[in-house]
C-alpha cells in the first residue's frame, strides 16, 4: 500500500496539467487525453526517480523492496521488460543530469538578482534566460532518443501497455486535483537504452 501511494504521488507531481475550459452544461470538465509519447516519457522519468529513491534507501540501510520496478509491474510488463525499462531510466538520468544541473545554475543566478523573490516596484518580470530554451531542446532530443531505444527494447505491445497505464494514471490524478501549472521547465522526461532482441516482444 505504501509503495502504491508513493508511486501515485510521484505520477501526480510529475504531471503538468493542462487547463481546459468547462462547458456550461457539464457538471465537471472531461479528463484531458494524454499523448502516448508523453506518457511513455513520463514512465521513464518516474522510474528514474524511483530508482534514485531506492538507491538512497539502500545506502541508509533501509529496505527498498521493488520500488524501482513499480511502474513496470503496474503496467503489466514481464521481468525482462521491467529490467529494460530500468536500464533505460538509469541511462536517461546520466544523460540529462548535466543539462539539468546547468539549468538549475542559470535559474538560481536569475533568482539571486532579486533576493526574497520580490521584484522592486515598477519592475517587470524578466524574460527567461535564452540559454534555458537551448537546454530544453537538447533535453528533448535526449528524451526522444531514449524513447526510440526503449521501443527497440520492448516492442510495440509493451510500449502500448506502458503508455496505457501512465495515461490512465495521469488523467485520473488530473481529474481528482488540479495542478497549478509550473513555469517553463527544462524538458519532459525520458531515458535511453540500446536495443536488445531477447526482450523484444516481436521476437517471441
Amino acid at each position: 500500500m505504501r509503495t502504491a501511494r508513493l508511486l501515485s504521488l510521484l505520477i501526480l507531481s510529475a504531471t503538468l496539467a493542462t487547463v481546459y475550459p468547462a462547458k456550461a452544461a457539464d457538471p465537471a470538465p472531461a479528463a484531458p487525453v494524454v499523448d502516448a509519447r508523453r506518457a511513455q516519457a513520463r514512465a521513464l522519468h518516474v522510474t528514474a526517480v524511483l530508482q534514485a529513491m531506492a538507491e538512497k534507501r539502500e545506502k541508509e540501510g533501509q529496505p527498498a523492496g521493488a520500488i524501482s520496478r513499480s511502474v513496470a509491474v503496474k503496467a503489466g510488463l514481464d521481468s525482462a521488460q521491467a529490467d529494460a525499462l530500468g536500464r533505460v531510466a538509469a541511462r536517461m538520468s546520466a544523460r540529462v543530469a548535466p543539462l539539468d544541473e546547468r539549468a538549475r545554475t542559470i535559474i538560481q543566478a536569475a533568482h539571486d538578482r532579486y533576493p526574497g523573490g520580490r521584484l522592486p516596484p515598477g519592475v517587470q518580470p524578466p524574460s527567461p534566460p535564452p540559454e534555458l530554451h537551448e537546454l530544453q531542446l537538447q533535453r528533448n532530443a535526449l528524451v526522444e532518443q531514449a524513447l526510440q531505444e526503449l521501443e527497440g527494447e520492448l516492442g510495440p505491445a509493451a510500449m502500448t501497455k506502458l503508455s496505457g497505464y501512465m495515461s490512465q494514471s495521469m488523467t485520473t490524478f488530473n481529474a481528482r486535483k488540479r495542478i497549478v501549472p509550473a513555469p517553463a521547465q527544462i524538458g519532459p522526461s525520458g531515458p535511453s537504452i540500446p536495443p536488445s532482441s531477447p526482450s523484444r516482444e516481436g521476437a517471441k
